[in-house]
């Protein structure tokens, strides 16, 4: 389902975007960012059980572990951009380049159901079998992504700051990505309509409507059981897990005695926390995390179309700076607050936005000051492997092969066991088995955790040596 690249492969999705200024130079930046991202996402999911202040946000808000998803579905979009502008030049295959894209949107799908969809590792239930996920909702964003470029890209032109003014330039910027744009407006007024103009009737206890982004009333909620059906959405609800994963809002003080982390239930906890189906990466999330990856192209353009670094980093600082600030007041007004498993608009401006000066940074830093490169090289290695690595550190296959060594005759005293802590004191688990009295905010863990990340990244360095680079 994968086979090797050359470095200077110009196709890989999200592993070797061809360099915009010249076919010899490589853009550091974005593998660096990239790389950056995967290394976060290995960081939060395993310390996150210790220290829930920076997991996932249990509702509405923004923390650390909500900021991974989004800025990795928004570099798809940037890879997108470099990527398929081969095909859409003059002499350019369009068909091939749809061919390729469905193939791999094929393959990403594919395996995220194998590794993501199952109740365990190897253990597939075809009744309870999860449809999307993280792997799936990143094969849907970039194949409307890829087709929006296929069907509406243009040769890029690039603008010389000699030739006009910048103001001429960034407006260039804009028409190239003029599909990208529409794309992302459609995606949202679909979403709304769908969030806004869906009438949710009554349910677990609750008096529900329309627009009502709770748990239990959101037309998200509805929409995917309708369309997935419940036993392929999310664990635990659909009935088929017996692993403990959750999904966030059960961390919310109505279904937490510990919340933000994830505790034994209080004892009035609302009927919605274990009963409600819900998907943080169903199909109506999928819309608005699909427009954070056009919003990617968007800045994919800027590298394709401006040669001169300063206009870069303004065109970044400012599309960034303006997301940002339009969602602010919406957030705290109370209007739509950024909310990560609906994927609200202001949390696609928050998150796009703030992804827009992730890349500025890393673009300041490496490809003009040239600075730290001993910090960030790492990070280019492993974002130039970035599928893999990603799967190798969470797939859950290296703790499987640890399982079947043991000692003292007890299988429960495997390697995987020792080796890999779980963040929490348990003491008396009370009525959940999956649920411990509090966090152990342990900072063995962290310590842990980034040694499993330098593993990790010395197989990415390996990789990298022997110009291994997979590409799916």
């Amino acid at each position: 389902m994968s086979k090797l690249l050359n470095a200077t492969d110009d196709e890989a999705l999200l592993g070797t975007p061809e360099p915009p200024a010249s076919p010899k130079k490589r853009v550091q930046a974005l593998d660096a960012f990239r790389g950056f991202n995967i290394m976060l996402m290995i960081f939060v999911d395993n310390v996150g059980g210790t220290f829930p202040i920076i997991d996932h946000s249990p509702w509405n808000g923004v923390r650390l572990a909500d900021l991974v998803m989004p800025w990795f579905d928004f570099m798809v979009g940037v890879s997108i951009a470099l990527s398929f502008k081969r095909f859409v030049k003059p002499s350019g295959n369009r068909c091939q380049g749809l061919k390729k894209a469905m193939w791999r949107f094929v393959k990403i799908f594919v395996l995220g159901m194998l590794t993501q969809g199952c109740e365990d590792l190897f253990v597939c239930n075809l009744k309870y079998i999860r449809i999307m996920g993280i792997l799936q909702r990143v094969a849907v964003c970039f194949l409307i992504t890829a087709l929006v470029e296929l069907y509406t890209g243009t040769e890029t032109l690039v603008r010389q700051h000699v030739d006009e003014g910048e103001e001429e330039a960034h407006q260039a910027v804009c028409k190239r990505s003029r599909g990208h744009l529409m794309c992302c407006f459609l995606l949202c007024t679909v979403w709304m309509c769908i969030m806004y103009g869906v009438d949710v009737p009554a349910a677990y206890g609750e008096q529900c409507g329309r627009g009502v982004l709770t748990p239990a009333c959101n037309a998200q909620r509805v929409v995917d059981a309708s369309v997935l059906g419940v036993n392929h959405m999310y664990y635990p609800t659909n009935g088929g897990d017996h692993a403990g994963r959750d999904i966030t809002f059960e961390r919310m003080p109505n279904c937490s005695t510990c919340s933000p982390g994830k505790c034994v239930p209080p004892v009035n906890a609302s009927v919605w926390c274990a009963k409600a189906p819900f998907d943080p990466e169903g199909l109506v999330s999928s819309l608005t995390a699909a427009a954070g990856t056009s919003i990617g192209a968007h800045v994919g353009f800027v590298l394709l179309c401006l040669r001169k670094d300063t206009w870069r980093l303004r065109h970044w600082l400012g599309v960034g700076l303006l997301m940002i600030t339009v969602s602010l007041p919406f957030h705290y007004s109370g209007a739509q607050p950024w909310n990560t498993d609906l994927y609200t608009i202001t949390f696609l401006l928050l998150t796009s936005g703030l992804g827009c000066l992730m890349l500025a940074l890393f673009y300041w830093l490496i490809e003009i000051q040239q600075r730290c490169m001993v910090v960030f090289r790492p990070m280019t290695w492993v974002g130039k492997n970035a599928i893999t690595v990603y799967l190798l550190a969470e797939s859950g296959f290296p703790q499987f092969l640890c399982s079947v060594f043991y000692i003292n005759n007890d299988p429960q005293q495997n390697l995987s066991n020792i080796l890999w802590p779980t963040g929490t004191y348990w003491g008396d688990k009370g009525q959940d088995d999956h649920r411990p009295l509090e966090p152990s905010r342990n900072w063995y863990i962290v310590v842990w955790a980034l040694g499993y990340i330098s593993v990790w990244t010395g197989v990415a360095w390996k990789m990298h040596q022997n110009k291994w680079y997979v590409k799916l």
